[in-house]
């Protein structure tokens, strides 16, 4: 039988922000210790929320207020790290966007959902004519 996984945060006391998926509290978390592994990284987040509702899609929120920049990062780097960050998370907010406008049946992607029957145009004319 393999070893339970051993938790690697503290759980704080109170309640964090309301998720911003279900509006709903959330819990407020934070590392037991900076390990080596947070430090060789460019950033780690010191604290973050988890959502307590088991529906909800979001499980971990990291605000920026809580983002520690390690110092031995040089500023270029840093400056293009945060570029691209902003540019990845707005592409991940019009994906996220899409998708649930899929799910909520708003939107048909491309080859997603096809028809039992293809309806028969008995004109003889050519569909863009």
């Amino acid at each position: 039988m393999s070893k339970p996984k051993r938790k690697r945060y503290v759980v704080v006391p109170g309640q964090g922000d309301p998720c911003p998926r279900c509006c709903q509290p959330t819990q407020i978390r934070e590392h037991s210790e900076v390990t080596e592994k947070h430090r060789r990284q460019p950033f780690y987040f010191s604290r973050w929320f988890h959502c307590t509702n088991p529906q909800c899609k979001a499980q971990m929120i990291c605000p920026e207020r809580f983002k520690v920049w390690n110092p031995h990062l040089n500023a270029r780097r840093r400056d293009n790290l945060e570029r691209w960050l902003v540019s990845h998370h707005a592409q991940k907010r019009e994906q996220r966007a899409v998708m649930d406008s899929v799910d909520r049946g708003q939107l048909v992607l491309w080859g997603d959902a096809w028809p039992d029957e293809a309806p028969t145009d008995t004109s003889g004319s050519a569909p863009w004519e």
